[in-house]
């Protein structure tokens, strides 16, 4: 929509599509997904969490759409692979440590 709808540069819409994409996929997970233990987190520990999560799926995505490629795997079905195991991950991810509730301290 950016590049092709708004006329912006490619470089531009790919940074601003990515922004847009990340905002609402946190805010979305974490309002309405992960919204009972999330609420008990710190959005600021939960955003860096997120991004640290993205770096990971990103570096997974190089190496599965390459690797897949490299053995003859058309390049959109090893994205849709890489996608799909993102996806899964992600989940975990998100409710066990990016949306988690934090854990009480017991008293010895």
């Amino acid at each position: 929509m950016f590049h092709g709808v708004l006329n912006l540069g490619l470089a531009l819409s790919t940074v601003l599509a990515f922004a847009l994409a990340f905002s609402v996929n946190f805010t979305t997970s974490r309002q309405w997904v992960f919204k009972v233990s999330a609420q008990e987190g710190s959005a600021q520990h939960q955003v860096a969490r997120y991004l640290v999560l993205v770096g990971i799926n990103l570096g997974l995505t190089l190496v599965i759409v390459v690797g897949l490629s490299a053995v003859g795997v058309p390049y959109l079905l090893a994205k849709v692979v890489a996608t799909g195991i993102n996806a899964v991950g992600n989940f975990f991810a998100y409710r066990h440590w990016v949306f988690a509730a934090p854990q009480l301290k017991r008293r010895p």
